[in-house]
């Protein structure tokens, strides 16, 4: 893979491969969690693998510590379902994007890598296959191959990109019904978001929530030029919907304000209209 940091070999598929050999394995349970841990070797580098099933969790995570010492390869992670799709939902900035999964013209053909965010999802009207990830963001979803680019060695403008421990975590997640219909974009938030483990008893509710599921609160924020607090909120799956936000601080006024917190208008948070994929800006006015 004789390319450089922002580039990928249209048929790097097509090279050689390896496929990298365990040379020893464990079982163990820690809590709630049962783990099997894999190790491999290759050359100068080393991953330590867990495969992590917990208990009431629908996810199938991994985990994996890596110590990476290669130029000019890259480490992926591939998965072959037993179903597939001609789209691939990927999770971008304040919405989705679908892609083709097919080679069947210039555009799907030159979509043999592919960015998404939190993850891709591969479904049909019954039943989808999501891989979720925590900040590796290069995908190749093509001929029933799900594939995540976790690790490059180029050379240039980094003579030592990549190299190096690294900690990278990612996750399948098999769900009833289409996309549309999942909660795999709260399931990607929540594990791109892990619990904050303190040694005392907390109880606390929401500051900010949205009575619907598809209308996701991004941000929170004290407000650039007056007493109050900024929050963005987003569709997020291309559904035209209303939505009632609640709080659990106290306010005097609401208005929707442009991204520069210029007023709009005023408006009420119990019957907010949304437009698929819109992003809205309210500011609450203390």
């Amino acid at each position: 893979l004789f390319y450089n940091a922002w580039d990928i070999d249209f048929n790097y598929r097509k090279k050689p491969k390896k496929v990298l050999k365990e040379i020893s394995h464990i079982c163990f349970m820690d809590g709630p969690k049962v783990i099997r841990r894999n190790i491999y070797k290759y050359k100068k580098t080393k991953i330590v693998m867990d495969t992590i099933l917990t208990e009431n969790s629908n996810l199938i995570e991994f985990s994996l510590d890596i110590e990476f010492y290669e130029k000019f390869k890259m480490l992926r992670t591939e998965f072959n379902p037993n179903f597939f799709s001609d789209e691939v939902t990927c999770e971008i900035q304040f919405g989705v994007i679908k892609r083709s999964t097919l080679d069947n013209d210039p555009i799907s053909k030159a979509q043999f890598e592919i960015c998404a965010h939190k993850f891709v999802d591969v479904s049909n009207e019954n039943y989808g296959l999501a891989l979720l990830n925590d900040s590796k963001y290069g995908h190749h979803v093509k001929n029933g191959i799900i594939s995540l680019n976790l690790l490059r060695s180029p050379i240039y403008p980094d003579k030592t990109a990549d190299r190096g421990r690294h900690h990278i975590r990612y996750a399948l997640y098999p769900h009833i019904n289409n996309f549309e219909n999942s909660d795999v974009t709260q399931t990607a938030i929540l594990f791109n978001n892990e619990p904050i483990l303190v040694s005392k008893r907390l109880s606390f509710e929401s500051i900010i929530k949205s009575d619907t599921p598809n209308i996701v609160i991004d941000t929170m924020k004290k407000a650039e030029n007056s007493n109050g607090v900024i929050v963005r909120l987003y569709e997020s799956i291309g559904k035209t919907c209303k939505a009632k936000i609640k709080t659990s601080f106290k306010y005097n006024n609401t208005y929707e304000v442009d991204l520069l917190e210029n007023i709009i208008k005023p408006i009420k948070i119990d019957e907010l209209d949304f437009s698929p994929f819109e992003i809205k800006t309210l500011l609450f006015e203390l």
